[in-house]
């Protein structure tokens, strides 16, 4: 595998314009990285406004391979559309997996949000149990609804 794959195909020169996205962020954006993602409290780091092949992503989780995208009103634009079509394509070449939320929907339901994500979490460890070894994930208290479905 070539170094980039290693570095998470990692592209420096949008290094400046994500620190902008990261200082700029939507309110949708805001919500989800306070409530659910910062300080990993699913268990996982993610980054924000990481910048990925030519892309950048508003949450990315490296051991997850784990992209999450709020979309605001632009994204139901057909040029955009396209866009993400694209974006989407190509991460998918590259192994990382993309989840996608609608902006109104964060901010009316942050806790369906939550739930959406601790599912895919909790599905992709039962393919992957390799990323389970680790401290954080020990103490992680998913809501009851995802232990039931525990074996």
């Amino acid at each position: 595998m070539n170094k980039d794959h290693y570095n998470n195909y990692y592209n420096k020169y949008l290094r400046e314009y994500a620190k902008e996205n990261r200082r700029n962020s939507t309110f949708a954006e805001f919500l989800l990285w306070n409530e659910i993602l910062k300080g990993r409290k699913l268990g996982y780091q993610f980054h924000r406004q990481r910048s990925i092949l030519g892309y950048i992503g508003d949450f990315f989780c490296k051991e997850l391979m784990l992209f999450i995208e709020t979309d605001g009103a632009t994204h139901e634009w057909e040029e955009t559309k396209l866009k993400d079509k694209k974006k989407e394509t190509e991460l998918i070449a590259k192994g990382y997996t993309l989840l996608r939320f609608k902006d109104t929907d964060v901010a009316a339901d942050i806790d369906a949000t939550r739930k959406t994500i601790e599912v895919w979490i909790e599905e992709y460890e039962k393919k992957h149990p390799q990323v389970l070894n680790n401290k954080y994930r020990s103490k992680r208290k998913f809501p009851a609804y995802l232990k039931k479905s525990s074996p």
